[in-house]
């Protein structure tokens, strides 16, 4: 081995570490130094890659293969957020800064994942792919998280209740990446049956995988991060069922059946387990009606409603609808937005009904019509579904297992999405550089002919 062999060895080595780190570095809370120190190694390694990847992509003939219309939806949902900070912003330098400060990092890890998985592919193809190892990474934390439960319980007694993060500062936080871990697995498991591999996993390992990933999602008590983990994993059984349903072996059947099963368990234990579901439907007509009383702008400050049967409402929920009806209002209201701001719901609140300590309306499509309009909505929708066409289009023509795997992941956080204001701070930074891998997997595997995660 000469030196240069050795030297780009080690920077092989110092890469995989980075990115199976910032998965977990991203759960800690104040630990920002690090995450940009990491973020600055990231960049030194992969963004020339990825930046030149990006131009090849951009500057491809027509009918070439190549995430071209993804990458032109994400440049003009960027112009149109310049757009809102210049000449819609009344606050110039907060939306400049906030366009600095939210959407410069997850660009930087779109571009970095891109260029990770190419230059995996130029340099060392026998190594594991950057998938496989952001996929360990999410693993990890979904490890990490169920250990912490699991130690809570023998030495209090007692299930974890409350805002029970485990190295996370919020218990939702493995949720979001238990999605992404998800995604990926569910396309294991489907392509296992046809022998064209992805991670790499054998049955056992994906049977306990998933269990993991489901446990430690249960044992966050989030209800949303166990509806869209059910959901996902229904829409991917459904679908690999009904495309493979003649080629796959027996055995492969009974694990999808024994996931079907554990799904429906999961989602029996996590109905019967939360009380909030009793009190859902009682709750709406009395959530929708936000001028009747303002107890969802501040649930300390004035008195709570009672439902229609006399009986209190479910606080989440009540807050939760009240937060759409009124997120629709001030849309309806600014339909070009307001200002670059993950804080524009709350100043609206602020401004047409009370002061507020509530920053979002937990439902990311309207946290971002208000903050950027209909116009940058309609981009940020382009480029989720550029990403899911680019991913079908590239297992159709290719049979690339990575197409499905940036499909499943680009579904589970649009689904997400719905319930919860998740396109700000680390989570979407996760998001784009999971996708950023893919899209990058998918073109080295064009580049090269064949599949490169098959490798």
């Amino acid at each position: 081995m000469n030196v240069s062999q050795f030297s780009a060895g080690k920077l092989q080595f110092v890469g995989t570490g980075l990115l199976f780190g910032i998965y977990l570095v991203w759960q800690i809370p104040n630990v920002i130094v690090i995450r940009h120190m990491v973020l600055l190694g990231l960049c030194l390694l992969f963004l020339p890659a990825g930046v030149r990847g990006i131009y090849g992509a951009l500057t491809a003939r027509a009918g070439q293969p190549g995430p071209k219309a993804v990458l032109i939806a994400y440049a003009l949902y960027l112009s149109w957020l310049l757009i809102v900070a210049v000449g819609i912003s009344a606050e110039l330098g907060e939306s400049l800064s906030e366009l600095k400060g939210q959407w410069l990092p997850p660009t930087l890890y779109l571009l970095i994942g891109y260029g990770a998985a190419l230059t995996h592919s130029a340099r060392q193809p026998s190594e594991p792919s950057p998938v496989r190892i952001a996929f360990w990474g999410l693993v990890a934390h979904a490890g990490l998280q169920f250990s912490v439960a699991a130690w809570t319980i023998y030495h209090e007694g007692r299930f974890p209740s409350g805002n029970f993060g485990g190295i996370s500062d919020h218990k939702a936080n493995v949720t979001y990446t238990n999605v992404l871990a998800l995604a990926l697995l569910l396309t294991e498991i489907a392509f296992s049956a046809v022998e064209v591999r992805l991670l790499g996993l054998g049955r056992r390992v994906q049977a306990i995988t998933f269990a993991l990933l489901l446990l430690s999602t249960y044992v966050s008590a989030t209800r949303n991060g166990v509806i869209v983990f059910l959901l996902l994993t229904a829409i991917g059984a459904i679908a690999f069922g009904l495309r493979y349903r003649r080629q796959a072996p027996r055995r492969w059947w009974s694990i999808l059946a024994a996931c079907v099963v554990v799904m429906i368990l999961g989602a029996w234990v996590a109905l019967n387990s939360d009380s909030r579901w009793e009190r859902f439907t009682a709750t709406v007509p009395v959530a929708w009606d936000i001028d009747g009383s303002y107890a969802w702008v501040d649930l300390k400050k004035y008195p709570v409603p009672l439902a229609a049967d006399g009986e209190p409402v479910d606080l989440s929920a009540y807050q939760r609808i009240a937060f759409v009806h009124a997120a629709l209002r001030f849309l309806a209201q600014n339909p070009l937005g307001t200002e670059v701001s993950r804080d524009a719901f709350k100043k609206l609140v602020s401004v047409s009904y009370a002061p507020t300590v509530e920053g979002h309306p937990h439902n990311s499509y309207l946290d971002l019509g208000i903050s950027v309009g209909l116009p940058g909505l309609a981009f940020w929708l382009a480029f989720l579904g550029t990403m899911i066409w680019f991913g079908w289009r590239s297992f159709r023509r290719w049979k690339n297992p990575a197409g499905i795997a940036l499909l499943m992941v680009v579904l589970g956080f649009a689904l997400r999405s719905l319930l919860d204001s998740i396109v700000r701070d680390h989570i979407i930074q996760e998001f784009m550089l999971t996708c950023g891998l893919l899209l990058g997997c998918i073109e080295a595997s064009h580049s090269d002919k064949g599949p490169i995660a098959s490798r």
